[in-house]
């Protein structure tokens, strides 16, 4: 493949394997990193405004979060794909399928943007938005979905560029963004330097413009023909041939997120029965959770470039070897994450609420899901690889009998009895996570995703 004097992006065919994984996670994770923290700082702003604008732009956020899950799937089909045409050295066959990926992302966020803008404050209303969380939702939800094509864009050309191997330029902008969008949120959320106060419409518009701003800037290097992947205006008409391998490869994976998205509402629920401390708890739990799976989500990810790059090569069995030591990486980070957890819960409990119930049942939470936390790290990865290969249906299986089928009828079971309570639904979720790591071992070791036909 064609370069020029610095072209970011890594060959994962040849040279060592460890040096490689780790070139490629820890920009990853920083990314993530990253994004978090925007966050994090968006709903601090936010919550100044009070109760009921940090309810709307939360209820809000579940709702875009849901169509992220469509578009990440979409993406893991753009890595995959190009992954694989770039380690088998055909740059045309890469560029072609990232064009593709965009013309793909493009009509379906025209169509999900009208029918959202639409849509808006009956889906706060289904999610129990009072009238005032709805109202300022709606505005908030209307200006988000203007911006849609640019949001979702982002996973499409992150995921595009993973498969190129390239993990810098993606971090380099989505720091960027993130810098540029705290400074439009602080300016039109309270009105600064000369700006008009917008509140809640003011964190949408600053977050919709930021990513306007982002996306600019990746189709300037994505058309600009200085990075390993280049997008022509003449690929993106549309080829029904590649768009339809693209949907065939990343709806199963979408399906499979949206399981897991709407499996946690379902346990907010069951939670919910316990009471707010439980719910709290819950809250501080999942994005402790969150935040200590990043580095494994980013190894996951290795893992699928690594995969796709090498199965593109012909080298199945370093393939494997790669996916191996991805999931030996992230079990060891994950092992390191449960010792924590063990030792420092209530400390870090205390961090986000020191009420006494809040600091038991989450204390509790942690410990229990702590156990789970290497046997998610095999799965987690396992199935990144074998989706990495082009092969979405076995995960998405997965997720569908071993959450829906095994975990919520668990979960529902322990927490009816009185000896577990809320703690059942940890329980079922640490039980979950050892059946998901020997599905997905077992599936990987028989081998079918080495010799999966892409066509």
């Amino acid at each position: 493949m064609a370069e020029g004097p610095y072209t970011p992006g890594q060959d994962l065919t040849t040279g060592p394997l460890p040096a490689a994984i780790w070139k490629l996670s820890v920009p990853m994770i920083a990314g993530n990193l990253i994004r978090t923290t925007f966050e994090l700082v968006d709903m601090a702003f936010v919550g100044r405004l009070g109760k009921s604008a940090l309810a709307a732009v939360g209820m809000s956020a579940l709702i875009l979060m849901l169509l992220n899950t469509v578009f990440m799937g979409i993406a893991t089909a753009a890595t995959a794909l190009v992954a694989r045409a770039v380690g088998a050295g055909d740059s045309d066959r890469a560029n072609h399928v990232a064009a593709q990926s965009i013309t793909l992302t493009l009509a379906l966020s025209i169509l999900l943007s009208i029918a959202g803008f639409w849509l808006a404050p009956l889906l706060l209303e289904l999610l129990g938005a009072k009238q005032d969380v709805v109202l300022l939702g709606t505005g908030y939800m209307h200006l988000r979905f203007m911006g849609l094509f640019a949001m979702l864009s982002l996973f499409i050309g992150a995921g595009i560029l993973r498969g190129a191997g390239d993990v810098i330029t993606p971090l380099i902008v989505s720091a960027v963004g993130a810098v540029l969008n705290i400074f439009l949120d602080a300016a039109l959320i309270f009105g600064l330097w000369g700006l008009p106060r917008l509140e809640v419409n003011g964190a949408a518009l600053a977050t919709v413009l930021s990513q306007v701003a982002v996306f600019a800037i990746g189709m300037k290097l994505l058309t600009g023909g200085h990075l390993r992947v280049r997008v022509a205006a003449a690929e993106m008409k549309p080829d029904p041939a590649t768009i339809g391998l693209l949907v065939r490869i990343g709806i199963p994976n979408s399906v499979g997120m949206s399981l897991r998205f709407l499996m946690n509402l379902v346990l907010t629920r069951i939670v919910a029965k316990f009471g707010t401390g439980a719910v709290a708890a819950f809250t501080i739990g999942g994005r402790l959770q969150s935040l200590g799976f990043m580095p494994t989500f980013a190894v996951a990810q290795t893992a699928a470039t690594l995969v796709g790059q090498n199965l593109g090569a012909k080298k199945e069995d370093r393939a494997q070897r790669g996916a191996l030591l991805c999931t030996a990486a992230a079990v060891a980070i994950m092992f390191t994450a449960s010792v924590l957890g063990f030792a420092f819960a209530p400390y870090v409990v205390r961090l986000f609420n020191s009420d006494p119930e809040v600091l038991s049942i989450g204390s509790t939470m942690i410990r229990i899901a702590a156990i789970g936390y290497p046997f998610a790290a095999i799965s987690i990865v396992l199935n990144r690889s074998i989706s990495g290969a082009g092969d979405t249906v076995p995960p998405m299986i997965f997720n569908l009998l071993i959450l829906w089928v095994l975990q919520v009828p668990l979960a529902v079971w322990l927490a009816g009895m009185e000896r577990f309570g809320v703690t059942g639904v940890w329980w079922a979720g640490a039980a979950t996570s050892i059946v998901s790591a020997a599905a997905a071992t077992t599936y990987f070791f028989l081998g079918r995703w080495k010799r999966l036909k892409i066509h």
